[in-house]
């Protein structure tokens, strides 16, 4: 079952799922939920939850809204946690697209280590755009 999370409370199930934050970010598992249960109710955020059949969250996604025409037009996946079942995750993938689209979005952009997961997959393509970055 996917599930958009909204409520701070659903959010912070997400302390339960396998996930990488720690490794990624370098921060802990709590101060990350604490950061997603902070922004859950910012109208630009969208997170949204894969539950098993007995409503365990097993997987996750967070987008960002960036459509801000002239500049952008587009919804980034900022990060996702997914439990390897593919008709959840083209579930997900699909409510993040209406999201999308309702923002008026015509882009959905991804940062990942390994783009090998996401080439080929819901249509995701690569960029004539690399990301770049400077370690302060």
């Amino acid at each position: 079952m996917i599930k958009r999370l909204i409520e701070p409370a659903e959010v912070a199930l997400i302390i339960s799922v396998n996930d990488d934050v720690e490794e990624r970010y370098g921060c802990l598992k709590g101060e990350w939920v604490q950061f997603l249960v902070s922004i859950c109710e910012d109208p630009r955020v969208f997170i949204v939850g894969i539950f098993d059949e007995e409503d365990n969250m097993i997987g996750y996604a967070l987008s960002q809204n960036y459509v801000c025409p002239p500049l952008s037009n587009a919804v980034h996946i900022i990060y996702a946690c997914s439990p390897g079942n593919t008709e959840d995750n083209e579930l997900g993938m699909e409510s993040i697209k209406e999201w999308a689209r309702g923002l008026g979005a015509n882009k959905i952009t991804a940062t990942t280590r390994s783009p090998e997961i996401l080439l080929g997959r819901y249509d995701f393509k690569e960029s004539e755009y690399r990301i770049l970055e400077i370690d302060l």
